[in-house]
């Protein structure tokens, strides 16, 4: 009686995009992607390796997917085809803003014998049909055999180690945007100065403004226009948990000393479903004090909203001066 079994696989690389690279060698093909998807804020990495009918009865392929983020490695996980010709590997992980994933895909052939041989010589030879073998940098230039012995007495099936007979890797990376509100401008009527994004600060000197009088002197309600970006993933804003604080707003606001009474604020001209995602708050209020000088001028602006499956805010100060 006789049986065998022998599997192996090897993958040869070829890249063809950024963030899709994929391998190839004689009738198999393997790859990993991965992909940020900003409605979810979720990152998916896939890598797989197959082969065609003809290779199914003799070779098992192997799959191994390893995902790092801003360098250190966070999954790791493997997979055999079990003689379906198909293997692959699916990881899904929460977005971290400004976090830089890598997938990286490990291919690589096993060979698995399973034979035994009671008739002499007890032992029976094993061919690398496909050459699969002269990947290990040996030397090797034609069909590699294996070869082990029964012992003659019973029916025995004998199973050595896994034979590698090459690898390979590939690789692709996504980033993620940084999850930031970028402050834009701030406007008073027609006066609109733009942020220090890197700072979150701004200034708005009344001194050139048309209504620089009825804000100044005679307590004008007025409104301030703050204009921001949102965070690509970001699905939504929330007034309840934004705020400006000022006179009669914010748990530390200093009765004595705001120069800024804000009567409200609230969100319009939010764009959500396009890139970028811009938004205002509009804010209304006045100077508590007719005349004299500021004694505390700024404003401290703060938007919150929502991804998915987490929260973002940002932060910036505004300063409006009367001359």
């Amino acid at each position: 009686m006789r049986a065998s079994t022998l599997f192996a696989l090897l993958l040869a690389v070829t890249c063809c995009l950024i963030f899709t690279q994929e391998t190839k060698a004689q009738a198999i093909r393997g790859s990993t992607t991965i992909d940020y998807d900003d409605s979810s804020n979720t990152i998916t990495a896939y890598s797989e390796t197959d082969t065609d009918y003809e290779l199914g009865p003799y070779y098992e392929g192997y799959v191994e997917l390893k995902v790092y983020k801003d360098g250190v490695l966070i999954a790791d996980q493997y997979d055999y085809d079990g003689g379906t010709g198909f293997s692959s590997l699916t990881l899904q992980f929460t977005a971290t803003p400004g976090s830089t994933y890598l997938a990286r895909g490990f291919h690589n052939a096993n060979s698995y014998l399973y034979d035994y041989d009671d008739a002499y010589p007890f032992r029976l030879f094993y061919y690398d049909s496909w050459w699969f073998g002269r990947f290990e940098n040996q030397g090797i230039d034609q069909p590699w055999y294996y070869t082990f012995l029964n012992n003659g007495l019973q029916d025995i099936t004998r199973r050595n180690q896994a034979i590698k007979l090459g690898a390979t890797h590939d690789s692709a990376i996504a980033v993620v945007p940084d999850g930031k509100v970028h402050w834009i401008t701030a406007k008073v009527y027609e006066q609109t100065v733009e942020f220090d994004d890197n700072l979150r600060i701004v200034e708005i000197n009344l001194a050139g403004n048309s209504h620089v009088s009825g804000i100044c002197t005679n307590s004008e309600i007025f409104t301030l226009v703050v204009k921001f970006q949102l965070p690509d993933a970001a699905i939504s804003l929330s007034e309840a948990r934004s705020s400006v604080r000022g006179l009669n707003q914010g748990p530390d606001a200093d009765t004595n000393n705001h120069d800024w009474f804000v009567n409200g604020a609230a969100f319009q001209n939010v764009n959500l479903s396009d890139k970028p995602k811009i938004g205002e708050m509009h804010i209304s209020l006045f100077r508590r004090r007719t005349s004299g000088p500021n004694d505390a001028p700024s404003l401290a602006v703060t938007v919150t909203g929502d991804y998915q499956s987490s929260t973002f805010s940002g932060h910036s100060n505004v300063k409006i001066l009367c001359p």
